[in-house]
């Protein structure tokens, strides 16, 4: 009876451990994955606030609108689905007690609140939604997400809270087992608990990977909508990347490496190392050119005796971070499907080469966000051309003239260098107009720029200064150099059309205004002489 007594209570209590022991750790992973879908809910929502600005800024490209909208639309998805998860997760953790109880209510709570963000996104996400400049203001998503924010933080403290609670409650329940497997017999106590602290160890083990991967992805979420959020609120997007990459393998050095257009690779952002505009040749032996040219992805985990990595570039980088480089990645950026740029990554340290390839489709998420801040950056420069430049000709138009020619007199006046000007108007051009038809003539006046450039300095400028006449300012030019290039220029008229030209040099102290009204006159002149001449203004009279 003794024995069967002893053997009940060293059963009971092993199992009431037993049975505590994985109730914890089934609460521990509930609990993780009420951190992973708040995680997400905060991440999400400051996506739809990054895109509901970029859809209600008047400078976004409109060709952009729709699938900006379409993004949005999607986020509010997602956040609708982490809401139902929230939900769900609330209700399978809402054991009787107090504390569980107000744990469930604040979830409750902070799933409305989600619902009602989503759904303001949602409505924002529509094709006639008025997201005008300064509606975020005054529309429905104000206040709403600095209250999310709020309510996401209360709910982790109080996952937190919770978490510490079922712990303590582990310890104690184990600890009670303990005792009375140890007042039942050391004997058979061993003999029970053995498997059970094996057990014990096992599910540790399993909760503390759990929360490792929880966490790895936790970083990978972070790093991909901290670079997004940067491309979407056109800030520094290439040193965004590079930090969140670095952080995201734990690296010593982050570097993006473009192709500068006359054979280099230029350093244009650089992160733990001033290296900032540093070059590699394109024709080198170094794994980053390699890169380039391929548009390959590519690992080294012994950079060091590795025959395609520069040594010298390896040592002017190890100095530069301060530490022994061991091994890097190297990611292309590709845009338009051309490689574009290397994204970089130097690792001081041990690794190993699965924790680098699970991690490599984050990396190139991070290399084809720094790809759309290229494009973006690309198509910005492209409007401010086409906003300077005639469309017909592609020559300069009257806005950009008008912000050289004050710049190039100032020059002038700065440096004593001479600074010309000649005004071209070609002859008769609405007789041609009228007799070979509209087309044609615009063919003329595209032929004839393209012709004018071939003899024009690279920092001379030719501007359509309106219809058939044209401007051109020659810095360093005196008045015989610039009248002997308006005849070049006149000379070389297609379709056996003439031009007239006027030619006037800056004096003294007179202005923009002044000098090209000189050589405006000097125009007249040409054409009233009798056309296809060119005609050179007088300098103006010093005043005594």
């Amino acid at each position: 009876m003794v024995v069967c007594a002893v053997t009940a209570v060293l059963f009971t209590g092993s199992a009431v451990a037993g049975a505590a022991s994985v109730s914890a750790v089934d609460t521990q992973e509930r609990l993780l994955e009420q951190q992973s879908v708040l995680t997400a809910v905060v991440a999400d929502a400051g996506r739809v606030e990054a895109l509901v600005a970029q859809v209600g800024d008047t400078r976004t490209n409109p060709a952009h609108t729709q699938a900006l909208r379409e993004e949005l639309r999607r986020t509010a998805e997602l956040m609708d689905e982490s809401a139902r998860a929230v939900t769900v997760d609330a209700v399978q953790d809402d054991r009787p007690g107090t504390a569980a109880g107000e744990r469930g209510r604040r979830l409750e709570s902070l799933r409305a609140v989600i619902l009602r963000f989503s759904h303001q996104a949602g409505l924002a996400a529509a094709p006639d939604a008025d997201l005008a400049q300064g509606q975020l203001r005054r529309g429905s998503l104000d206040g709403l997400y600095p209250g999310l924010r709020e309510q996401v933080d209360t709910a982790r403290s109080t996952i937190h809270l919770g978490a510490q609670r079922e712990r303590r409650a582990w310890h104690r329940t184990v600890v009670a087992g303990l005792v009375a497997v140890a007042a039942a017999g050391a004997g058979l106590g061993w003999l029970v608990l053995g498997p059970v602290r094996r057990r014990l160890a096992e599910q540790r083990r399993d909760a503390e990977q759990l929360a490792e991967v929880r966490q790895r992805e936790l970083a990978r979420t972070t790093a991909i909508a901290r670079a997004t959020s940067a491309v979407l609120r056109h800030d520094d997007a290439r040193s965004t990347v590079c930090e969140a990459a670095t952080q995201l393998i734990d690296g010593a050095l982050g570097t993006l490496w473009e192709d500068d257009g006359h054979g280099d690779l230029i350093c244009t952002a650089a992160v733990h190392a001033d290296i900032f505009g540093m070059r590699l040749p394109l024709s080198g032996q170094s794994i980053t050119s390699t890169v380039f040219h391929t548009a390959r992805p590519r690992t080294c985990l012994a950079v060091a005796e590795d025959p395609d990595v520069d040594t010298d570039s390896l040592l002017s980088l190890s100095r530069a971070c301060g530490q022994d480089l061991t091994a890097g990645v190297w990611v292309p950026v590709v845009v338009a499907g051309r490689c574009r740029a290397v994204l970089a990554l130097g690792i001081a340290g041990p690794t190993d080469a699965d924790t680098l390839a699970q991690q490599r489709p984050t990396l190139e998420i991070l290399a084809s966000e720094a790809a759309v801040a290229l494009e973006r950056q690309d198509l910005m420069r492209q409007l401010a051309a086409d906003a300077e430049s005639d469309p017909l000709t592609g020559a300069a138009n009257r806005r950009a003239w008008d912000v050289v020619l004050p710049r190039a007199v100032y020059t002038s006046r700065a440096t004593g260098a001479p600074v010309s000007m000649i005004m071209l108007d070609i002859d008769h051009f609405t007789i041609y107009n009228d007799a070979h038809g509209h087309p044609a003539g615009d063919t003329l006046l595209r032929r004839t720029v393209g012709a004018w450039r071939q003899v024009l300095r690279p920092g001379d400028t030719l501007a359509r200064y309106g219809g058939e006449e044209f401007a051109v300012l020659l810095p360093g030019h005196d008045l015989d150099k610039a009248t002997r290039t308006a005849d070049a220029l006149r000379q070389l008229l297609p379709a056996g059309q003439t031009c007239s030209a006027g030619v006037a040099q800056l004096a003294g102290a007179e202005d923009a205004t002044a000098l090209l009204t000189r050589a405006d006159q000097a125009l007249y002149r040409a054409k009233q002489d009798g056309r296809n001449r060119t005609v050179t203004a007088e300098q103006p009279q010093r005043r005594r």
